[in-house]
Parts: structure tokens; sequence; C-alpha cells
């Protein structure tokens, strides 16, 4: 089933307090300081670090919430693998919510060969 697309960002305050549930404060404490973040896979640039192994916490996290919306789009998506938990410290994770689409590179037959 599809859920909605809630708004950016509106899976801290119920990820933060389900990790705390759950008895993972570490990772709650990443996502509170924002050293944490749930980052669409397709659009990493950068040094952005992802931790798919988290996903399941992730998920296990918002279960132990009540169902609504926000919580069960962030479910699915982290089951899809299309949302990855990453490291954005330092890093540079595209928004197309609120950033402009990277521009298109092309490079013409065999300018890739000499340029690397």
């Amino acid at each position: 089933m599809n859920y909605p697309k809630p708004p950016s960002g509106s899976y801290k305050a119920p990820l933060i307090k389900g990790l705390r549930l759950i008895g993972r404060d570490t990772e709650a404490d990443e996502i509170e300081r924002g050293n944490m973040k749930l980052g669409i896979a397709a659009t990493f640039s950068g040094g952005v670090v992802a931790y798919p192994e988290l996903s399941a916490i992730f998920v296990a996290a918002l279960m132990s919430l009540p169902e609504d919306n926000v919580n069960l789009y962030y479910i699915q998506a982290l089951l899809e693998k299309s949302v990855i938990p990453a490291s954005t410290n330092g890093a540079y994770v595209y928004n197309p919510d609120t950033q402009p689409a990277p521009p298109d590179v092309y490079f013409a037959p065999g300018e890739l060969y000499f340029k690397s």
C-alpha cells in the first residue's frame, strides 16, 4: 500500500521517540543532533555514509509507535530501501523538495576515458 509523502523531516520526532522506546538511545541522540538522517537512496552525493544495516532497527522503532501516515510511509520506504539511514555530518544529501536537480552531465564517446 502506498501512503502519501509527508513533509521532509517529519520522521524525526516519531523516529527519535520510537528509538528511545526500544532502547536505542545512541541512534536517537545522533538523529536529534542532526548527525544522522533518513536520505533518499537515489540522491546521495558527496561524502554520505549509508547505514542500511540500521533500517531494520528504524522500522522496529517506528512500528513501536501508533500507526499514522507518517510512520507507515517511512516504514514502507525503509523496507523498500528507497530511504536509507545515513550520516550527513559534513556531507551533502540532495533534497528534491528544496533544491534544484543537479545538472545532468553527458560525455562524448571516449571523453570520460581521457579525462579520468
